[in-house]
């Protein structure tokens, strides 16, 4: 489950997949792992368009 902030809250993997004594812990890995790539993107993101002059170029343009 995703929240509006596109941050993963919650991973459920059907109990036949794995032991149930892992489950939890792997939904809990899986989530983080997946939060943290997306903040690494985001930040790589707001890296680029700091380059090509940020949101002050978009207005330059009569956006």
């Amino acid at each position: 489950a995703m929240d509006g902030n596109q941050e993963v809250q919650r991973v459920e993997i059907p109990e036949g997949m794995l032991a149930l004594e892992h489950k939890e812990k792997l939904e809990r890995a899986v989530k983080d792992a997946f939060n943290n790539g997306l903040k690494k993107i985001q930040k790589q993101m707001g890296a680029k368009m700091k380059e090509m002059g940020g949101i002050d170029a978009l207005k330059k343009l009569g956006l």
